[in-house]
């Protein structure tokens, strides 16, 4: 039972977010407390099909165990199954039907995957991604009142291809529409609608391979105030894709990005002009931690005797049976007797359990086969 509570807790740890607080600069007074807690610190996966062990209409899929590009020419470090778990729903190859649930994990290269392979995705490097979709929340204490000015927050993107939909290995795929929403703090931080920019977008190039979101909001400011931004959602419609494994990297040590946060006075442009504040923090993503445990099938099988007079299945017992007998006594003509047994079943099994009954011969005389009373319906 220990090892059991123990391999629980190691999961739920890697699904919490992990932060460092900020450290200081010299362009701006330092938001304090400022951190980035994400809803899952789990990794996406960007590996390649190895075609050795993977064809159209089979179930099975095996990773190539090298990092390359894979047939699309984006670079695919992961080289396992490690951050693979039942229930994943996959991307594999270039075909429209390309989306994979997996059944089962079968070793650190093969899994198994639901419906089986269809042509176009079972070609050798062909791209296999599953996308980590955590939502993201930004917490910090205001230094300065700023009055109707906005907050903006930097997450790394890739330098290649930072808003294709598909897990990137230097940081965030925007993946085409996130939203960022501002919790109001009274009248001093009243927000609008924020602002979700792709790296390189309009007002987004500075730094570069960053992506913006703004929160911008009307009323005075104020110090010391809490603020809390929300990028993306909880089931990951309108949130970025977190990052797949960087080049060489060494499973069970995450990777780390870090997280710029900026409040800017009102009319700022973010790309040229100083934050009145700014602090830098770090998000870490780590491979999920896959617990197994295997269930041993049990069934257990009794019979008891049921007494005389007794009522089962809304008929009335006539005689006493034991565990292992049925004594009807001395019969008369044209009088039924009934009997009954108790049958006590349990299992684990998923599809349950048959009891069948079966008989070696009629009812004969002293045990032997004549003469006999013929089976029949009874008075039934």
């Amino acid at each position: 039972m220990t090892k059991i509570n123990l391999a629980i807790a190691l999961s739920l740890l890697t699904f919490f977010g992990v932060f460092l607080h900020p450290f200081s600069t010299v362009q701006a007074i330092n938001l304090t407390s400022a951190k980035d807690t994400l809803q899952s610190s789990r990794l996406s996966v960007h590996a390649r099909v190895d075609s050795t062990g993977t064809t159209t209409d089979s179930s099975n899929v095996k990773i190539l165990t090298t990092e390359g590009a894979d047939s699309a020419g984006d670079t695919a470090n992961t080289l396992s199954t490690a951050n693979l778990r039942p229930g994943d729903t996959l991307k594999i190859g270039s075909s429209a039907d390309g989306y994979y649930t997996i059944i089962g994990i079968f070793d650190a290269t093969n899994f198994t995957v639901s419906p089986v392979l269809v042509a176009g995705d079972t070609d050798n490097t062909d791209p296999i991604y599953f996308e980590s979709r955590p939502q993201h929340v930004i917490t910090f204490s205001t230094a300065t009142a700023v009055p109707n000015g906005f907050f903006q927050i930097l997450l790394p993107a890739d330098t290649a291809t930072p808003n294709d939909g598909d897990a990137d290995d230097q940081g965030y795929d925007f993946n085409t529409t996130v939203t960022v929403t501002g919790t109001d703090v009274g009248s001093t931080y009243d927000f609008v609608t924020g602002v979700a920019t792709a790296s390189g977008g309009v007002g987004c190039t500075a730094p570069a391979n960053y992506h913006c979101f703004e929160a911008h909001y009307s009323g005075l400011g104020g110090i010391g105030q809490a603020i809390t931004i929300t990028i993306g959602n909880t089931n990951g419609a309108t949130t970025p894709i977190a990052p797949a494994t960087t080049p060489s990297h060494t499973e069970g040590t995450a990777d780390t990005y870090s997280v710029l946060i900026k409040n800017f006075a009102a009319l700022a442009n973010p790309n040229t002009d100083t934050p009145i504040d700014f602090s830098t923090g770090k998000v870490a993503h780590i491979e999920a931690v896959r617990v197994t445990a295997t269930v041993d099938p049990t069934i257990s099988f009794s019979i008891a005797g049921v007494a005389a007079a007794q009522t089962r299945c809304g008929v009335s017992t006539s005689v006493t049976t034991t565990a292992v007998a049925v004594p009807f006594g001395t019969m008369a003509l044209n009088t039924f007797k009934n009997a009954a047994h108790l049958l006590t079943v349990s299992t684990n099994g998923t599809a349950g359990y048959v009891v069948t009954a079966s008989e070696n011969d009629q009812l004969g005389k002293d045990g032997g086969t004549t003469p006999n009373i013929l089976d029949s319906l009874g008075n039934g």
